[in-house]
């Protein structure tokens, strides 16, 4: 498989809990994120305005994923997120698993 590099990651503080980082000249810690072998991102997709965010499918179906925005107590925009094969997506926490690149090891 032709592993596909969107670049590096450089972290400024990671407080030494940084999983097997290569690390820069100037000392920084960074990570090279490449193309996952399955997109797993998301976008943005249906928009319904409703009255109560609570009584919504999209909100209350744990499978589906779903942003609400309040404006007041009668306005609220719902906007439900849907997979999208085109789009990595990553998450940086302290916790970061080395199984970030683990797709092109």
């Amino acid at each position: 498989m032709d592993c596909i590099s969107y670049g590096r990651l450089i972290l400024l503080g990671t407080n030494g809990a940084a999983t097997r980082p290569e690390v820069t000249k100037n000392g920084n810690r960074c990570l090279e994120l490449y193309q996952r072998s399955t997109a797993n991102g998301v976008s943005p997709g249906p928009i319904s305005f409703v009255p109560d965010s609570t009584k919504s499918e999209v909100v209350t179906n744990p499978s589906r994923h779903a942003v609400s925005y309040t404006f007041n107590r009668t306005n609220t925009v719902v906007v439900e997120y849907v997979p999208d094969p085109n789009i990595d997506l990553f998450q940086v926490c302290p916790f970061l698993p080395v199984s970030i690149s683990s797709d092109c090891l």
